[in-house]
């Protein structure tokens, strides 16, 4: 059955986007040993185009011609930053919140800590992944799955709008000092309120619904709603995270569950 409604652009787009992601075969691999694998082509953290083809090929990751401009989008001038790459894996393999917290922290931090900066760098281009690089790769349209190229410009244009505010909300929750621990980020998207950050389908979602809080906002002089509540999860689960890594959660922790893409707005 098709994505056929009298909004269409909702569900299709999201189904059109999870495509993209899935065709580069990240999710038939578990995180840690892609991980692992990437660090064996780095040269001071970078990779030039025969060691990324090598690292994809050693891995069976998907180097085909939609793929290889994909890639070409990721480039920083000649080369491709390690710790892009290792981004990318945390976002598409399988694997625990805790080994992708920490493969983050590995590639972005030092000692075992990340510092404030270089942690808004990390999000951001967890961010920028997701709405600018990854949707590139967007199935496209069908019978069965129909919406058009301005419908899924508009709904990453919103997402977009989310995400300036939705990374310094998350720097002001997690920093309290100039860095924060491993232990410490595990523990801040350990939080089921937080999870949702490495998913990217759930972090589109997120950012649109900071963005549409944003408009509204504007429109009615009041100030945008907190874009740490997860709007996927029944209850609203705020996170304070302390100098030894502990937290506090406002209500009992739940299962995340998937929430519908609203492209309409």
């Amino acid at each position: 059955m098709g994505c056929n409604s009298s909004r269409p652009e909702k569900p299709c787009l999201e189904i059109a986007l999870i495509n993209g992601d899935n065709s580069l075969q990240y999710g038939l691999h578990d995180v840690w040993s892609i991980n692992s694998s990437l660090k064996t082509f780095l040269k001071d953290g970078k990779l030039g185009k025969s060691e990324l083809r090598q690292y994809l090929k050693t891995n069976s990751l998907s180097y085909d011609e939609k793929a290889e401009s994909f890639y070409k989008s990721l480039k920083t001038g000649k080369i491709f930053e390690g710790n892009v790459l290792a981004t990318l894996a945390c976002l598409l393999c399988k694997g625990s919140v805790q080994i992708k917290s920490e493969v983050l922290v590995d590639s972005w931090g030092q000692g075992g800590k990340i510092g404030n900066e270089e942690f808004g760098k990390m999000i951001h281009c967890v961010f920028e992944l997701v709405i600018e690089n990854l949707p590139l790769l967007a199935s496209a349209p069908t019978t069965d799955n129909n919406y058009t190229p301005d419908e899924l410009t508009r709904f990453l244009e919103r997402a977009k709008a989310g995400i300036e505010k939705s990374k310094q909300e998350i720097i002001d929750v997690l920093f309290t000092t100039d860095s924060c621990t491993k232990s410490q980020i595990q523990e801040f998207f350990a939080n089921p309120n937080n999870e949702s950050w490495l998913v990217p389908c759930s972090i589109r979602q997120r950012l649109k619904a900071v963005g549409k809080s944003i408009r509204k906002s504007r429109k009615s002089g009041k100030h945008a709603g907190n874009s740490l509540q997860d709007p996927a999860l029944n209850n609203k689960v705020s996170l304070t995270v302390e100098p030894n890594g502990e937290h506090h959660d406002s209500d009992h922790p739940q299962k995340h569950h998937g929430g519908k893409i609203d492209a309409s707005e």
